[in-house]
């Protein structure tokens, strides 16, 4: 599926996000600099119960207590998505 008819697909673009998110963090950036615009979660396939370990409270993008640097809403820290992030040990 794409976008407007611009021909970048859904999946590009919130990819796209996530990995300038990636590098701010890596330059000390704050979370409102790095991802100015959240996807929903819908588009993320957001789940209240996580697979295999990554649940949100163990991703790089989750903000305690209850916030995501990508995804709108309110997340739940036992809660799961397709855009999880290790965090840096």
């Amino acid at each position: 599926m794409t976008m407007s008819g611009s021909g970048v697909s859904r999946r590009t673009m919130v990819f796209g996000c996530i990995a300038g998110g990636a590098s701010a963090l890596a330059t000390g950036a704050s979370a409102i600099e790095m991802s100015p615009v959240k996807v929903s979660k819908d588009s993320v396939h957001y789940v209240t119960t996580a697979q295999d370990g990554h649940c949100c409270s163990a991703c790089k993008l989750f903000v305690a207590p209850s916030s995501c640097i990508a995804v709108s809403g309110q997340i739940g820290r036992d809660c799961g998505c397709r855009i999880w992030l290790t965090k840096a040990a």
